[in-house]
């Protein structure tokens, strides 16, 4: 998913027969948010070949007992991790504007979006892109993100630290893979933001022994985000 500005950089060459200088042209947002969409169902089959190589014993300690517990266990689990959010949302909210009140105290300059909300705002007016992107990143990327993080990550460490350790180290990794040097010092707000997140993520995962209730946080959290973006922008148009 990260080398998505790469491939789309060699796209461009392939198509236009030069490398592209993008301090003259923009790069095309558009062709950019597909490749993105690609990217993100290319990494989401990856982690399913993977997960067939792993086999099924090491596949169940991945996705934890608590997944495999009860038949539809997983959508009990799922709608707690979902449930947290009313919990996780206020307290992430609050410390990231108690942040944010800290850090105008020393910064009056302009802000940044998060990367991920100007992809969005860029394509709101595209009638495919914009739902396509929105249902990838409210269902395939939670899956992808707690796999990785929490599946992989969490359970490894957890097995070396401890349940503690094993949540903050990765609840850091996690918060430090959304940093971008493009949201300048608005990083400081968002990966301590995301830090607090993710030890929920990591909580609700280890609390439930189930992948599929950080999961379910993790996309209750981007949707709502996305409806609170959605609307602010349809406030703006007005």
């Amino acid at each position: 998913i990260m080398a998505v500005p790469l491939f789309y950089y060699i796209w461009i060459f392939l198509k236009e027969g030069k490398w592209p200088d993008f301090s003259i042209q923009k790069p095309d947002l558009l062709q950019l948010g597909w490749l993105n969409v690609l990217a993100i169902l290319a990494t989401a089959f990856a982690l399913w070949i993977y997960s067939l190589i792993l086999g099924d014993q090491t596949t169940r300690q991945i996705w934890g007992q608590g997944a495999s517990h009860k038949k539809y266990g997983f959508i009990s689990n799922f709608l707690i991790g979902s449930l947290t959010w009313l919990l996780a949302y206020p307290l992430v909210t609050a410390f990231g504007q108690l942040i944010a009140m800290l850090l105008s105290l020393f910064y009056q300059g302009p802000h940044t979006d998060q990367v991920a909300i100007k992809h969005l705002k860029s394509i709101m007016d595209s009638p495919w892109l914009f739902p396509i992107t929105v249902i990838e990143i409210v269902t395939i990327v939670p899956a992808i993100e707690e796999f990785i993080f929490r599946g992989l990550l969490q359970t490894w460490l957890k097995g070396k630290l401890g349940v503690i350790s094993a949540i903050l180290i990765t609840s850091l990794i996690f918060a430090l893979f959304h940093f971008s040097f493009g949201q300048g010092i608005d990083n400081i707000e968002l990966v301590l933001s995301l830090f607090i997140l993710s030890c929920f993520l990591g909580f609700v995962r280890e609390r439930q022994q189930s992948l599929w209730a950080s999961i379910g946080l993790h996309s209750t959290f981007n949707a709502i985000s996305i409806v609170f973006l959605s609307k602010l922008a349809i406030i703006f148009l007005l």
